[in-house]
């Protein structure tokens, strides 16, 4: 984008050895930043996101926000987003052209769905692995418990090959929550 002579104040990182070997002093280079085009948001839809987070809303709920948060950053830049939704029944690929609120509007209605089959992290997460836009970011929102030592693999592969943001939504464990807690969330599943 541009080329200028070396001054105290850029550094050093910004020099280009090349340019200056030509110019016989030091030339700082400016580059354009390759930014991500494309967004690959994967979620966990299988039934063990309907469990309760410790603020009180469901897992899927709560990745469901940090999905809103990561396209209105996305959309900023103007990226390309695909949704994907996995369980073990099926895997759902959604791509998604609009706005902020557009984006919501999608999320929601895929997510008033039935969660009644389980996940199938494996599935998703090999779905992850044969996306090939190299330059793409993936996101994977998923239930804390979802992923395992046997993940840490596929996981490594997939970090060297993409731009990756886990979400992981920890969900309460009723066995180690204070007593009454969660009675207020009881009465509201009922």
């Amino acid at each position: 984008m541009d080329i200028r002579p070396y001054t105290v104040q850029d550094e050093a990182r910004l020099i280009d050895w090349k340019a200056s070997a030509r110019a016989g002093r030091p030339i700082v280079v400016r580059r354009e930043r390759t930014a991500t085009s494309r967004v690959w948001m994967l979620v966990d839809v299988g039934q063990e996101m309907t469990g309760v987070c410790p603020s009180g809303e469901r897992a899927w709920a709560v990745a469901a926000n940090a999905l809103c948060m990561v396209a209105s950053l996305s959309l900023r830049r103007f990226d390309d987003i695909s949704l994907v939704f996995a369980d073990s029944r099926r895997i759902v690929r959604m791509p998604f052209h609009g706005g902020l609120s557009r984006f919501e509007r999608m999320l929601d209605t895929a997510l008033d769905r039935d969660w009644d089959a389980p996940r199938d992290m494996d599935s998703l997460l090999g779905y992850a692995s044969s996306i090939a836009d190299r330059r793409c970011m993936v996101v994977l929102a998923t239930e804390d418990h979802a992923l395992r030592s046997r993940h840490v693999p596929v996981l490594r592969r997939l970090t060297r090959s993409h731009p990756l943001l886990v979400a992981s939504v920890v969900t309460a464990n009723p066995l180690t929550t204070p007593r009454g807690a969660l009675d207020g969330l009881r009465l509201a599943t009922r």
